[in-house]
């Protein structure tokens, strides 16, 4: 039996993830945590390690970086995959030199999540290029923040679930695609979306 441990606070996303690898063969648990405290706890109990730790950037009361030097100094050779809605360079770059072994965006294809999982479990480590969108934003004039919720869009989440997932107010997405629609010079989402693909701001 193989052991995946989801760490996330979003069940939304959780849920739905550990659905995903359900789906993938049988003989995979997912055990999901909503926070670092319980996951840590439950890391320190287990006999033997985790074939997996999937864990989010962004857990509230935890810097992230750290808890993955946590896991791999209990572990070390239990892989990291970070999934996130971040799309902000940075934040990859301290997820992978603290030793991650990949940084996906949660909006990724479930393919793509999905085949990252399976080499991971497997024990090779994926080779996926990091988005380049940089001068696309920069094009657009879109910040990393539009990028995240154009994403997020694309992928059929709500104003209510993108402000939940990005910890901020349904007002504030709408208020940043507001200004995605002027930028672009469209009138909704749809159009939003079909001009990002486009212009190969992302992939369909």
């Amino acid at each position: 039996m193989k052991t995946i441990c989801i760490v996330d606070d979003h069940k939304l996303f959780s849920s739905g993830l550990e659905l995903m690898i359900s789906s993938l063969e049988d003989g995979i648990s997912c055990q999901v945590f909503d926070d670092a405290a319980t996951f840590l706890q439950a890391l320190s109990e287990r006999d033997g390690p985790p074939d997996l730790c999937i864990v989010d950037f962004y857990i509230p009361g935890t810097y992230v970086p750290d808890l993955i030097r946590q896991v791999l100094e209990q572990f070390s050779g239990t892989p990291v995959l970070v999934v996130s809605a971040s799309v902000v360079p940075a934040d990859r770059k301290m997820a992978l030199d603290a030793g991650a072994k990949l940084f996906l965006n949660k909006s990724s294809e479930t393919e793509v999540l999905l085949d990252a999982v399976k080499l991971l479990l497997a024990g090779e480590t994926p080779e996926i290029a990091a988005p380049d969108r940089e001068h696309l934003s920069g094009k657009f004039n879109l910040t990393p923040r539009q990028i995240e919720i154009l994403l997020l869009v694309s992928k059929g989440f709500s104003n209510k679930e993108i402000a939940n997932l990005l910890e901020v107010s349904p007002e504030t997405v709408k208020s940043h695609l507001k200004e995605i629609f002027v930028r672009f010079d469209v009138g909704n989402r749809i159009e939003a979306v079909d001009f990002a693909r486009s212009n190969g701001l992302f992939m369909s």
